[in-house]
C-alpha cells in the first residue's frame, strides 16, 4: 500500500514521501511523487511509475 500526503502552501504543494519500494526492497529514496500538471493542478504518482508519467504526460 501506498499513502501519499502532500502539504499545500501559499508557494502550492511542498512535498510527499520520496521512496520508491516493493515489498520490503527499497528501489530508491529519491522518487518524485507530486507531479506539476500546470499552475493550479498537481497529481500524485502511486503504483506503476511508467503508467503515470504517460498519463501525465497526456494531460499536459
Amino acid at each position: 500500500m501506498t499513502t501519499i500526503v502532500g502539504i499545500k502552501t501559499k508557494d502550492g504543494v511542498r512535498g510527499s514521501d520520496k521512496r520508491a519500494s516493493k515489498g520490503f526492497f527499497i528501489g530508491s529514496k529519491m522518487v518524485q511523487k507530486i507531479a506539476r500538471i500546470d499552475e493550479t493542478l498537481a497529481v500524485a504518482i502511486a503504483g506503476q511509475v511508467s503508467d503515470a508519467e504517460h498519463i501525465i504526460k497526456m494531460a499536459k
